[in-house]
């Protein structure tokens, strides 16, 4: 997204104006819900929390943000 903000003469220098960028042209359609999908798979892809409440509380949030990254796929 950084490389398409700059190609597109935007100023991309902070990753907040990349997403506003990315927003106004409306490959992103809720800022705060991406961040809140990223912050997701950054758990998912980085925690190897062995905690089963933890974990338990992870899917839950993934089955709750299950129809934002349904829509965002259909978009």
């Amino acid at each position: 997204m950084k490389q398409t903000t700059l190609l597109s003469g935007e100023d991309g220098e902070t990753f907040p104006q990349v997403l506003s960028f990315m927003s106004k042209c409306g490959v992103i359609e809720d800022v705060e819900a991406w961040k809140s999908l990223r912050m997701l798979r950054n758990i998912g892809a980085h925690e190897y929390d062995i905690d089963p409440i933890r974990q338990a509380d992870y899917f839950a949030s993934l089955m709750q943000e299950l129809p934002g990254m349904e829509q965002s796929l259909t978009a």
